[in-house]
């Protein structure tokens, strides 16, 4: 696993969920996702009408910005990071980043081999769960989530909105972020 280090510049502005205005997001039926509260995978299936399915980008280590060092209530140290994609009729949807500090890998080792397999529906199964509140951002082009999202994409959309919450197991956080993809964007576009 190759390690990077994030730096503390181009990085999204997060801000509380419940602070976004009536204008934000866009589109505005995007709302209701920032804020969902429920396991994100079921609630595509359902959206969708079909299964969904995972891709795993990259598994490496890596350190965190100051940003979300303070959201995992740790100091910026290298850690475990794991990206996904979720896909429906194998269009990436969403782009997931799971940052998991190494107290929290060796109190949860199953954390380092989800592999192909979801983590909100493992999480579901953790007894002494804990989730914070979500926080949202629109990412900007050159912010390093914004690259990482959209290091495939053949056309750069105007705007990209992301989500992230931590999850405490028995005290011990990990981070997740999730970024909705400009084709899941289209597809909710006036509903």
């Amino acid at each position: 696993m190759k390690t990077v280090h994030a730096r503390d510049v181009n990085v999204p502005r997060w801000m509380a969920a419940a602070n976004l205005s009536a204008t934000l997001p866009d589109p505005p039926a995007l709302r209701f996702w920032l804020t969902y509260r429920g396991l994100l995978t079921a609630q595509l299936q359902e959206h969708f009408g079909k299964p969904y399915a995972l891709r795993v980008v990259e598994q490496r280590r890596g350190v965190p910005d100051a940003s979300e060092a303070a959201a995992l209530d740790c100091d910026p140290q290298e850690m475990l990071i794991r990206e996904i994609e979720l896909l429906i009729d194998n269009e990436p949807m969403v782009f997931a980043q799971t940052w998991v500090p190494d107290a929290t890998m060796r109190a949860n080792p199953w954390l380092g081999t989800l592999g192909g397999n979801a983590l909100g529906e493992k999480l579901t199964r953790v007894d002494s769960i804990e989730r914070g509140e979500f926080e949202c951002a629109s990412l900007r082009p050159g912010e390093v989530l914004w690259k990482r999202s959209l290091r495939n994409a053949s056309t750069l959309p105007s705007t990209l909105w992301a989500r992230r919450s931590w999850f405490s197991l028995g005290g011990l956080r990990l981070l997740v972020t999730e970024v909705f993809l400009p084709e899941f964007a289209e597809c909710i576009r006036g509903s």
